[in-house]
């Protein structure tokens, strides 16, 4: 028991660190030497790096920030039981709370994805849609993040039954929540600019 206790937790701690390299902020600052920090939104995620220095730079973060879900969760996929769930939570945790940028970040779209990627394919497809859905006819990429996060509980119950939409669905919506709550001001005010 103590066993299976200490895996977790270092499946977790592992995937949060993996989730807390800021693609965004590493390649706006290595490339055109701006703190992605104040600029825009002041989100460390794609859409706000596409605002602020094009969409061809913010198409590699979204690549890489969804294999910063993805891995962690391969590995937990391999370790079975709820283990994916845990690496799948840690790794979005790590991207929308970075332990590197004093526990900011993004909004955990792109890393979201990756993790349903691997973990179920109509559950990603789903989630996904959703948001693509809400953005097309509404304009506004806070409330398609808001309204796909709120669906998440329902979306992974199910396609991968109580245990994902308990564990995963409910922790990423609400992480995915905070991520906007944290700064209302400058995200509000920002809200049909950028979604990450």
């Amino acid at each position: 028991m103590v066993s299976s206790y200490l895996k977790y937790l270092l499946l977790f701690i592992s995937s949060y660190i993996a989730g807390s390299f800021p693609t965004a902020y590493l390649m706006a600052k290595w490339t055109r030497g701006i703190r992605l920090s104040e600029c825009g939104s002041k989100s460390i995620g794609a859409m706000n790096l596409a605002s602020v220095m094009g969409r061809s730079w913010a198409l590699w973060v979204i690549f890489i920030d969804g294999w910063k879900g993805a891995l962690p969760v391969l590995v937990g996929m391999d370790m079975g039981g709820i283990f994916p769930y845990i690496a799948g939570l840690g790794a979005v945790l790590g991207h929308n709370f970075s332990v590197f940028l004093r526990f900011w970040g993004g909004r955990g779209v792109a890393t979201i994805g990756g993790v349903l990627f691997f973990l179920s394919p109509f559950a990603f497809a789903t989630a996904m849609g959703i948001n693509a859905l809400v953005r097309f006819t509404t304009g506004y990429s806070y409330l398609s993040n808001i309204t796909m996060a709120l669906c998440l509980p329902l979306v992974l119950f199910l396609f991968k039954g109580w245990q994902a939409g308990v564990i995963l669905g409910c922790g990423m919506c609400v992480l995915v929540v905070l991520s906007y709550v944290r700064n209302p001001d400058v995200n509000w005010r920002a809200r049909r600019r950028e979604g990450d």
